[in-house]
């Protein structure tokens, strides 16, 4: 996001409110945002579930909201599509679905990523000024774009489905209905935060929707998720990637991190990519860290899934000391390697190599 960049306006009732990045936060805005920070940040990072006490007052929040925590979850989304690419998947074109859609950043990635041209976007949102504050956004962007506002999800089947920062909001019902969504979808594309009780529960998703849509990522093999077998029920599928320059550089971001007490050093997550095609073929050797690896002195010890199940290997500094050394840094792409390894310790480690370009079966 660049930093003279303006936010969508509100719609005409709500009043005129727009909010240029380079003035910074008012006193008013800060408080906004901390109480934001309390009602949506805490929840996805401290296992709350179900639904939020209230919804949004109005389009300065919403414009609050999409400046700061939305720009951080479209960093997210940035992250997990362009590992879209870095693995050679082509999702399909046509109807997406943004299912909770907030303030629109998943849909605005998904069309920044992938262009608009033969794109329609419903947004769905149980809070109207979401909504529309989302599809402004997109139509803003891309005029020409048809983007439709629903009240209630659709019946019939989507070629995508965007799911993004939603599980903390979801009683048990409600996040059955969504699986159930998903798995007649065509691509299924979910973000998500990289805390334990969520990441748990993305889990549980994968393993319903695998017998009916492929996974693609973040996984490098399709069988049981490997954090569900014996003694790793501690652990979880989570990543770290790189905040955008601009969260480094502008006065936005550093009243961001000190007044709103932000971490702007990594953003964690979580996410899944499935859709209806072949499912790939990895070789077993290859792989991807979870979470942060710890670094100790002289070695480190990477929390490592690959199709044989989830193991912690040990590796050795002299064994690839740029390697080791970047190990302390967040990732500018994907941890995906082929590793070799004799028992818990790592020979070698290399990229993983880019897999065959996967493609999704035609729609009936």
């Amino acid at each position: 996001m660049s930093s003279n960049r303006r936010l969508p306006p509100p719609p005409p009732e709500e009043g005129r409110f727009e909010f240029p990045l380079e003035e910074g936060l008012t006193q008013k805005d800060v408080a906004i945002l901390i109480e934001m920070r309390e009602r949506y940040v805490a929840r996805s990072e401290g296992g709350i579930h179900g639904p939020l006490e209230r919804s949004w007052l109005g389009a300065r929040e919403l414009a609050l909201y999409d400046a700061t925590f939305g720009a951080r979850i479209g960093w997210k989304w940035s992250v997990v599509l362009a590992e879209v690419e870095q693995r050679a998947i082509t999702p399909p074109r046509g109807t997406i679905l943004d299912w909770g859609c907030g303030s629109g950043v998943a849909a605005r990635a998904w069309i920044e990523r992938f262009g608009a041209e033969g794109q329609r976007v419903l947004l769905f949102d149980t809070s109207k000024a979401a909504r529309s504050f989302a599809s402004r956004a997109l139509k803003t962007r891309w005029p020409a774009l048809d983007v439709v506002e629903l009240e209630a999800p659709p019946t019939k089947p989507v070629d995508v489905l965007l799911v993004s920062h939603v599980i903390s909001e979801l009683e048990d019902p409600t996040f059955d209905a969504l699986v159930d969504i998903a798995a007649k979808s065509h691509f299924v594309a979910w973000v998500e935060p990289g805390s334990r009780e969520i990441a748990q529960k993305l889990v549980l998703a994968r393993e319903r929707l695998r017998d009916e849509l492929a996974v693609l990522a973040p996984c490098t093999h399709t069988a049981l998720c490997g954090l569900l077998g014996a003694n790793r029920g501690n652990d979880w599928c989570h990543h770290h990637g790189a905040p955008a320059p601009e969260a480094f550089t502008t006065r936005l971001w550093n009243q961001v991190a000190k007044e709103v007490g932000i971490d702007l050093r990594s953003l964690a997550y979580s996410f899944l990519v499935l859709g209806r095609g072949p499912r790939p073929v990895h070789d077993a050797r290859d792989g991807r860290i979870l979470g942060r690896p710890r670094v100790e002195k002289g070695r480190a010890l990477l929390d490592v899934c690959r199709a044989e199940g989830v193991s912690t290997l040990r590796f050795l500094e002299r064994t690839d000391k740029a390697f080791f050394r970047a190990l302390d840094d967040a990732p500018k792409r994907a941890r995906l390697h082929r590793f070799e390894a004799a028992g818990d310790r790592i020979e070698s480690i290399a990229d993983m190599p880019v897999p065959a370009p996967w493609f999704p079966t035609k729609r009936d």
